[in-house]
């Protein structure tokens, strides 16, 4: 059947052998192809029973085509998140060298505003993000937020977040490069994806038991328009955790100066776990070592380590 622009799309449940229409819902016809064989469509599936579906076109004069059981509603499964990393355990000393973060989303519903964290970079590598990374939407007497570094220091090294704006079901990635001298030892990158970052009595009282911040409500509301704008903004590849929790403190903290909202920022992300809400990333790597020891092996998790190595073949 050749397909006309104004051809119209129903899906329905096949319930018996007989074909018994139940629940008909219209789709919305997105792009008609230019060999005038094939369309694309999308449709509203809130409320849907669970069940197989089949497809059918019609075209103004009538013509009609199906596919039974074309595709299958399932149950809502929220979203179920791991991290891993793609990476050379051996590589040249000061040589560009890119490591991905690899997310995973076993549910089959979008996560929204995820914050990965990137841990155990030394603490004299360069770190280049492989796109831009956003910053915060600059308010009227605010500082420029992309002044804000994208990673700080901590004891284990350099650490960064990056708030992804939208984790679909199945995997996306993120690259970052390391510049790392041969005067480093071998070192152990960890990454974690956390909670997200929003208004609610727990995360409330972890910012003021934490005394990350004093006026959590007000963290809170900036949280929720940053996380907004973050995923409803097209092309951001991801939101600076520094930035963000830097325009906290400036809005809710009383940072007065650039320097101070920085301060206010490394404060936030100084214990890896924004207090009891998430996870200490050092902790993390202990955890790793004690693995690693109890089956057999040295210190170090699964998660790559680096050695610079002169004479190492470049990687990535």
């Amino acid at each position: 059947m050749c397909l006309s622009e104004r051809a119209a799309l129903r899906a329905f449940i096949l319930a018996r052998a007989d074909i018994v229409l139940q629940n008909l819902r219209a789709g919305v016809v997105e792009k008609f192809g230019l060999d005038g064989a094939s369309l694309t469509a999308t449709f509203d599936l809130n409320g849907a029973q669970a069940g197989p579906r089949s497809v059918v076109v019609v075209n103004p004069d009538g013509q009609r085509d199906s596919l039974l059981s074309s595709f299958t509603v399932t149950a809502l499964a929220a979203p179920q998140l791991r991290v891993n990393i793609v990476g050379p355990p051996v590589f040249r000393a000061s040589h560009r060298t890119a490591f991905d973060f690899v997310v995973e989303n076993r549910g089959n519903v979008d996560a929204v505003a995820v914050p990965l964290w990137i841990a155990g970079i030394p603490f004299d590598a360069v770190i280049e993000v492989d796109s831009t990374v956003a910053s915060p939407p600059q308010d009227p007497g605010e500082p420029n937020w992309s002044l804000v570094p994208l990673s700080f220091t901590g004891p284990t090294g350099q650490y960064l977040v990056l708030v992804l704006p939208r984790v679909p079901p199945g995997t996306v990635s993120r690259r970052i490069y390391l510049t790392v001298p041969a005067s480093d030892p071998s070192f152990q990158i960890v990454s974690a994806v956390m909670p997200k970052w929003e208004e609610g009595p727990d995360f409330d009282a972890c910012l003021r038991d934490g005394g990350i911040v004093a006026a959590a409500p007000c963290a809170g509301g900036q949280l929720g328009i940053m996380n907004a704008y973050a995923a409803n903004t097209p092309g951001v590849y991801a939101l600076s955790g520094s930035r963000v929790w830097a325009k906290i403190g400036w809005q809710c903290e009383a940072a007065g100066t650039l320097p101070a909202a920085i301060v206010q920022a490394q404060q936030a992300l100084k214990s890896g776990d924004l207090g009891a809400y998430g996870r200490d990333i050092a902790k993390v790597k202990e955890e790793l070592d004690k693995a690693r020891q109890a089956a057999g092996g040295g210190p170090g998790g699964k998660r790559p380590s680096g050695t610079p190595s002169p004479s190492a073949s470049p990687t990535g």
